[in-house]
């Protein structure tokens, strides 16, 4: 314990190094210093939150597996509002086990969405829908169908957070449709406000998100409303109502701290130090983002450990510190790496294959079964004309009810339609970018089909003067007058060799400064593209005086992996950094976009140019990439 104390408290120490002092004012909005008493900030080297003792002797001195089973379910419940997210993985996995023992699919079910939700919390989504999946299996044939419906919205989420936005509407959609839980109902609402905000659409996004914070606060649920809240604060900082954002986020962390919800408590501290950083208060973005660090460590939420590493190397790029934002580059990567590690892909992939496989036949059974519903129905309502009549007047408030909770589902339906076709109107554009950029390439093409042609006329016409020149000369006296004519005409060729020569070498490089040069190209870049592109050349005067062959190629492979971005990525931020250190020449390449298999997925020709350049360098490249994850490319080529 004493070790690990330790360590956290080096790893604060990390990240409070190389702090400077740069702050000034954004729209005259100057926040609370962190070291009031109302926004300061707390780091846990021990999970401050003790056991339910009473839940505890329950377990140990339960009867029956039945009394056990429950404990155990609301042990776990304990932890997943605390928001510990070792022991909601440690308890979901000993009622699995238990349940194991007496096959009972209630149990089993109940179990899987435990070990789903931890498995979300600590980052690995890939596992967390391997449990879902697994979970739907169980839940299948039980008589209360909340809990299949509960994998349904889990395995929804899933989809969400790989910005697979269609999927996961119509789950959701499945979800309100087959359930008469209310609060069910509001926390997929919620989650519909969260597909709002991850595509732009702010007032939708808070129509529902007010909705929800309503309904949670006049049923106490305490967590989902701050939840919600932080939500809501998000909206504001789009807005640029920074003010009203960080009271929300500092009331959430204020409240969840009191109550014990820690994992919410660093999700707010990450907000507050990602608002100090925009507002360029960098010392106070510092404290916030590494007391955030050091508690998504100590709740082991992977997650959250990269979202706060890539706030923090923003605060570290804006303060020009391209070490230590290298350093936490390397850091991010790591626990990259480590996600894709403790996740099963190909166990998952073959759950999702044979759960999208057991989908369609559940789809055709269920059409079978309608239709004998159908028929039975027929029989149904001639029976039912008379009793109708007589329960009419009986039933007519119910009716309203029905009729009215209907309409809210309709309503929600609509909404639902107009994100598809948003979603498709974000398809179309990305043809229409696709097909801009083949037009760019084609031109290109035909500036280097006609600068070959120039030079084919140089060695046909030019070249055969020289040539008869030359032979003349050989049968001519000097001192005449056609030894004289002969001279000014190899004069005149040669000017005209000079002129053309110099009309097809790129005169760029030599008289304007690289990384000048690269800043022009991505201004120009960007105005046909909705991309923001940064690049952070490191030192900047080492990085012009490199050789002129090695900037031509830098600019051609920063070119390629531009192109290649805007054509396959649709990336909403491109991060370029250039660095010369030692004797190397390091290019990092980031992007938020689609992402890819790296071990699955071909080359294009695109990637494979880029490896051609670099085998006559001697560089090397690395990829780092996974589907809706974004892509990391790192180069090295030796000096």
């Amino acid at each position: 314990m004493f070790k690990r104390v330790l360590k956290n408290i080096f790893i604060i120490f990390l990240f409070l190094f190389g702090i400077t002092h740069a702050q000034e004012d954004i729209e005259n909005v100057q926040l609370p210093q962190p070291d009031s008493k109302t926004t300061g900030f707390t780091a846990f080297g021990v999970s401050p939150e003790k056991a339910n003792d009473t839940l505890l002797k329950k377990i140990k001195n339960a009867t029956n597996f039945d009394d056990r089973g429950d404990a155990i379910i609301q042990l776990a419940n304990f932890h997943i509002e605390k928001g510990n997210t070792d022991s909601i993985s440690f308890y979901g996995n000993y009622l699995f086990n238990e349940s194991l023992k007496t096959d009972k699919n209630y149990f089993l079910s109940v179990a899987a969405n435990i070990i789903a939700i931890g498995k979300r919390k600590e980052g690995l989504i890939d596992e967390a829908l391997k449990w879902h999946i697994k979970g739907v299996g169980y839940a299948e044939n039980l008589t209360d169908k909340h809990l299949f419906y509960t994998h349904k919205f889990g395995i929804g989420i899933i989809h969400f957070l790989r910005k697979e936005y269609i999927e996961a509407i119509d789950l959701y959609n499945e979800c309100l449709n087959n359930t008469l839980n209310i609060k069910f109902e509001y926390d997929i609402y919620k989650r519909l406000g969260d597909i709002y905000l991850a595509q732009g659409n702010l007032i939708d996004a808070q129509k529902e998100y007010t909705k929800a914070v309503t309904f949670y606060k006049s049923n106490s649920n305490s967590k989902e409303q701050l939840i919600t809240e932080v939500q809501l604060g998000i909206i504001d900082e789009e807005l640029k109502n920074y003010s009203t954002a960080f009271n929300y986020y500092n009331s959430v962390k204020d409240e969840a701290l009191t109550r014990g919800f820690y994992d919410l408590y660093f999700k707010a501290q990450n907000k507050i130090g990602g608002l100090y950083f925009i507002l360029k208060q960098y010392d106070n973005a510092h404290l916030a983002l590494s007391t955030a660090y050091i508690n998504a460590i100590q709740w082991n939420n992977l997650e959250y450990q990269k979202t706060i590493l890539q706030n923090t190397r923003r605060v570290y790029l804006a303060q020009e510190d391209y070490k230590n934002a290298y350093n936490v580059m390397t850091q991010y990567l790591n626990i990259s790496n480590r996600i894709q590690q403790n996740q099963n892909k190909k166990e998952i992939n073959e759950l999702e294959v044979q759960y999208n496989t057991l989908q369609k036949e559940n789809q055709i059974h269920l059409l079978e079964k309608e239709q004998i519903k159908k028929e039975i129905e027929i029989n149904r309502q001639k029976e039912l004309k008379i009793n109708l009549l007589i329960g009419f007047l009986v039933i007519l408030i119910p009716v309203v009810a029905i009729l009215y909770m209907y309409y809210q589902k309709l309503q929600t339906q609509s909404k639902l339609n107009k994100i598809q076709e948003e979603v498709n109107q974000q398809k179309v554009s990305g043809l229409l970018k696709d097909q801009e950029l083949e037009l760019i390439k084609a031109d290109i093409e035909g500036q280097d089909k006609e600068r070959k042609r120039i030079a084919q006329e140089l060695h046909d016409s030019i070249g055969g003067n020289l040539a008869s020149i030359k032979l003349q000369l050989s049968n001519t006296a000097k001192d005449n007058e056609n030894y004289r004519l002969i001279t000014k005409q190899i004069d005149d060729t040669y000017n005209q060799v000079r002129d053309l020569s110099h009309n097809l070498t790129p005169k760029k490089f030599n008289e304007n400064a690289f990384t000048t040069l690269v800043s022009q190209y991505i201004k120009n870049i960007e105005k046909d593209n909705k991309t923001n592109i940064t690049f952070s050349p490191h030192p900047e005067k080492e990085v012009n005086a490199i050789a002129e062959k090695l900037k031509v190629e830098l600019y051609k492979i920063i070119q390629e992996l531009l192109t290649n971005t805007f054509k396959h990525a649709n990336a909403n931020q491109i991060d370029i950094h250039l660095n010369k250190l030692d004797n190397t020449l390091k290019l990092l390449f980031e992007d938020d976009g689609d992402g890819f298999n790296v071990q699955n997925s071909k080359k294009g020709v695109g990637l494979n140019n880029i490896k051609s350049r670099l085998d006559v360098l001697s560089g090397t490249m690395n990829i780092d990439s996974l589907p809706n994850r974004g892509t990391v490319i790192d180069i090295d080529i030796p000096i």
